[in-house]
C-alpha cells in the first residue's frame, strides 16, 4: 500500500514539473542561442519530453496534466504567463549579446 502512495506521489511531482515546462519556449531558446547544427538534438530532447508527458498522462489516466489537482494548475498557469514574458526577451538579449562578441 505504501508503495502505491509513493508511486502516486512521484507521478504527481512529475506532472507538476511537466506542467511548468514549455516546449515552445525551449525551442525558442534553441533557435535564438544554439548552433543550427545542434537543433536536431534539441528536437530529439523535446520529443522525448513530450513522450514522457504522454506516458505520465497514460499512467494517471488523464487528458491533461494536473487534472486531479486543479488548485495547483490555477497557480501554475498564471506563473507560466509571466515566466514566458520574461524568458522571451531574455533569450533575445542573450542572442544579441552573442552577436556582439
Amino acid at each position: 500500500m505504501w508503495r502505491l502512495a509513493i508511486f502516486s506521489t512521484r507521478i504527481g511531482m512529475l506532472e507538476m514539473v511537466f506542467a511548468k515546462s514549455g516546449l515552445w519556449l525551449v525551442e525558442y531558446y534553441d533557435q535564438r542561442l544554439v548552433e543550427e547544427s545542434l537543433w536536431p538534438l534539441g528536437k530529439q530532447l523535446r520529443q522525448q519530453l513530450a513522450d514522457n508527458i504522454n506516458v505520465v498522462l497514460t499512467i494517471s489516466n488523464d487528458d491533461y496534466l494536473m487534472a486531479d489537482l486543479l488548485w495547483i494548475t490555477e497557480s501554475i498557469d498564471p506563473r507560466n504567463i509571466y515566466a514566458d514574458l520574461l524568458n522571451v526577451p531574455h533569450a533575445e538579449l542573450l542572442h544579441r549579446s552573442q552577436q556582439q562578441e
